[in-house]
């Protein structure tokens, strides 16, 4: 059997290939730790409790508790100006 010699130039030459594509993949797994990480559905869930308590508030326009959830202790005091909000909500 021959053995095929390859000459010191393409070595070099698949050395540095090799070490570019190393340097190449290091780069792009730093810039992907770096980077900003973002939780699916984060943006979206605030939109959908807000969704649900609109649909349900305007079936159940008294419901307080709802109001709460809201953010929204001028409806509450419409609806009850008795109602005592917890302490971390006010008027």
């Amino acid at each position: 059997m021959q053995k095929h010699k390859v000459n010191s130039s393409k070595q070099y030459v698949l050395l540095m290939f090799y070490v570019f594509v190393i340097l190449a993949l290091s780069f792009i797994n730093i810039k992907n730790t770096l980077s900003e990480k973002k939780v699916l559905g984060a943006e979206t869930q605030e939109d959908v409790e807000v969704k649900f308590w609109d649909d349900f508030l305007d079936k159940n326009p008294h419901y307080i508790p709802g109001w709460i959830e809201l953010n929204r202790p001028d409806q509450v005091k419409t609806i009850n100006p008795n109602y005592q909000l917890p302490s971390n909500q006010g008027v």
